[in-house]
């Protein structure tokens, strides 16, 4: 497990040359909440994947606020795409929140994106499930690609 600031400084540098999956993932795996705390204030993190685990690390611990936090910088200050698999943390995120007013806006916001995350099983099935785990059945049933009011 890394410690401290120095190796999150070395594991910064090492995350700007990481061009797989795999190697995210290794990475992820070995640091720990705080060094993912510092390195998503102290970097600009330009890659959708690099974006990604860390969205998912902060998800994995249960610290679903930081996650939406990380989500809206992403967008707001690095101007990052969204792809589907972003959208399925921020959504679960939302439902593990009992979120719904935030869940609707990132369902707004993802209406205005590419249809094939829109069309996307997955993130249609969370979409479904956020909503129940808000308690807002109407919005449930319907074919979340029709959802209106949002």
């Amino acid at each position: 497990m890394l410690r401290g600031r120095g190796h999150a400084c070395q594991l910064l540098k090492t995350l700007s040359l990481l061009e797989t999956k795999a190697q995210y993932l290794f990475v992820a795996s070995i640091i720990n909440i705080k060094n993912v705390r510092y390195l998503s204030s102290s970097t600009n993190t330009k890659s959708v994947l690099g974006w990604g685990v860390l969205l998912k690390k902060y998800k994995t611990n249960r610290q679903n606020e930081e996650a939406l936090k990380l989500f809206h910088d992403g967008i707001n200050t690095q101007k990052l795409i969204p792809n589907y698999v972003i959208y399925l943390l921020v959504i679960g995120a939302c439902s593990d929140l009992g979120n719904l007013e935030k869940g609707k806006e990132i369902h707004k916001m993802m209406n205005n994106t590419r249809d094939d995350i829109k069309n996307n099983t997955k993130v249609q099935t969370s979409l479904i499930n956020m909503y129940l785990k808000c308690h807002d059945i109407n919005n449930a049933k319907k074919n979340p690609r029709h959802i209106t009011g949002i």
